[in-house]
């Protein structure tokens, strides 16, 4: 783990005018009704540093309809937050800023990351500005007479004011000079700490229901697509991506293999890595397996996929003896798989350095399949990495840590005045609707 996320606040996003802060753990789910805002606050945590370059900016519609007349008057002199975030250093952390600004220079463990409509992340850290002066100096091993002239140091643009008043600087002073305007161009202490931090800020990833693999995918229109630009690459396409990164190859590496063997290889490595991952937490049946099939097109298949190469998915059932393709199945069990290829190739290029959002990770799922997967991600998920997600199903609740649970509700005043989305901090809401799930997590416990 690196930074870890331990307080978020949401504004002017959506239905949230203002989330109010709230704390999060490790794994945190956000129970409540639909339309309460659920969404809205992983959407809004996702756009602070997403996996996704494309996706990290906030757009001024997603602003609440209800205040945008009034904020159309000031956004461009002064542009609304959207999200406040307190993060706890770790041991590498504080190292990588004590780097920078000395021992006993930084108070405090944690510091504040904010970004708004105008898009840029803000670094608040608290710093003793006296002490990293005096560590300045402390390290220039200025004779005593060249700290006297000196005097009493406040802060590093003071260092830099007082040592360029010096009409004859001795050899140390000019050094330390150079040194304090290389380490600090422009007298900005925090701009080496923010991007010392930035490089260590997790990666947001948003996992949501749109993201499944398609059972087949004409590799001609996929490039066709991937050739437009980003914007016309789909979730499926993603996902797609991530199956062919795990197998090792690409879309035009796949149409180069010319032995049989090698390409029969290449695919039953990943169908023998995917099927154990998957059949360890899917228990409704085990009796299936993953195949992957690439070959020519048909002529007579509907279009896209009656010309070029085709790859597709099947399932193998065992139990009957048949395959089906993979769009055929539940689509609890596409959604299953389809996060698992996706996580699997996300985490092989970013390590440990995520937090993962999943919108209604449970949605098409048996209560049986959901408590599966409520098992991966405390299992698989959590001893790595900070785990947000949204549900309003008891069964995708960890009943042995209510108090991990966050309620979200769309609230209005007792004079009817619209309050927007609330997050509850503390698993007080009085709303019978949002707080049933908890009630019969607790209950099955």
């Amino acid at each position: 783990m690196s930074l870890k996320l331990t307080n978020i606040r949401v504004e002017n996003f959506k239905c949230i005018e203002d989330s109010t802060p709230f704390r999060i753990d490790n794994l945190t789910a956000f129970v409540g009704k639909n339309e309460s805002g659920k969404s809205a606050i992983l959407e809004a945590l996702y756009k602070l540093n997403p996996v996704e370059a494309t996706e990290n900016n906030f757009d001024e519609l997603d602003y609440p309809r209800r205040q945008w007349s009034q904020y159309k008057q000031r956004r461009e002199k002064n542009p609304d937050n959207v999200l406040t975030t307190i993060w706890e250093l770790d041991e590498g952390d504080t190292k990588a800023v004590v780097d920078i600004v000395g021992p006993n220079a930084l108070i405090g463990n944690v510091i504040t990351v904010k970004k708004g409509y105008d898009n840029i992340p803000r670094y608040t850290v608290s710093l003793d500005d006296k002490k990293v002066a005096q560590n300045l100096i402390a390290g220039a091993d200025l004779f005593q007479e060249e700290r006297d002239a000196l005097g009493e140091v406040a802060s590093v643009p003071d260092l830099v004011t007082k040592l360029q008043a010096i009409e004859q600087p001795a050899e140390k002073q000019t050094k330390l000079l150079a040194a304090v305007t290389k380490k600090f161009p422009n007298n900005k202490v925090m701009q080496p700490i923010v991007e010392a931090l930035h490089a260590r800020l997790p990666k947001f990833v948003l996992f949501s229901s749109y993201y499944k693999l398609p059972g087949e995918v004409a590799l001609a229109a996929y490039a066709a697509r991937k050739a437009q630009g980003a914007s016309h690459v789909t979730s499926g396409d993603r996902v797609f991506e991530a199956l062919m990164d795990l197998a090792g190859v690409t879309t035009d590496g796949i149409q180069t293999i010319n032995k049989f063997e090698s390409l029969i290889a290449e695919l039953e490595s990943v169908q023998a890595h995917l099927t154990s991952q998957i059949f360890k937490y899917w228990t409704q049946n085990k009796h299936l397996r993953v195949l992957f099939h690439f070959d020519a097109a048909r002529p007579e298949d509907p279009a896209p996929f009656n010309s070029g190469y085709i790859f597709r998915t099947r399932i193998w059932n065992n139990r009957h003896e048949v395959s089906v393709g993979f769009d055929e199945r539940s689509s609890g069990f596409v959604w299953f798989f389809s996060f698992l290829v996706w996580f699997s190739q996300v985490k092989k290029n970013y390590a440990e350095k995520l937090v993962i959002l999943l919108d209604e990770p449970g949605l098409s799922l048996h209560a049986r399949a959901q408590a599966d997967l409520l098992r991966y991600i405390k299992e698989k998920l959590l001893p790595e990495h900070q785990v947000l997600y949204t549900t309003h199903s008891p069964f995708m609740v960890d009943g042995e840590n209510l108090l991990s649970a966050r309620t979200v509700e769309d609230m209005t005043a007792p004079d009817e005045t619209v309050l927007g989305t609330k997050v509850g901090d503390e698993v007080l809401s009085t709303d019978a609707d949002t707080v049933f799930p908890l009630q019969a997590a607790s209950a099955t416990t």
